[in-house]
């Protein structure tokens, strides 16, 4: 319903159970998320010039129908324009 509490509400009862946790659970949990983020860093290491090229194209698949309905209605309004006025 509110993402965004949520999250911070997420976020604020990991913390207590995060300070509930022994030294040595803490430690291991550290290192957990510490082993987590060396992953994810060497996955977006591991993209190439293909997945960029990919992500470029999907961005532009999302963009150009927008693009070609505004060059459409533009293109109707100065023909109407030219249609009713200049003649």
């Amino acid at each position: 319903m509110f993402p965004l509490n949520s999250k911070r509400v997420n976020d604020d009862l990991s913390k207590i159970r995060r300070s509930n946790l022994d030294p040595e659970q803490r430690e291991k949990e550290d290192l957990e998320l510490e082993e987590d983020k060396k992953q994810t860093k060497a996955k977006l290491k591991d993209l190439t010039f293909k997945d960029y090229i990919a992500m470029v194209i999907a961005v532009f698949s999302i963009i150009i129908p927008y693009l070609l309905i505004l060059f459409a209605v533009l293109f109707l309004f100065v023909f109407l324009f030219y249609l009713i006025y200049l003649r």
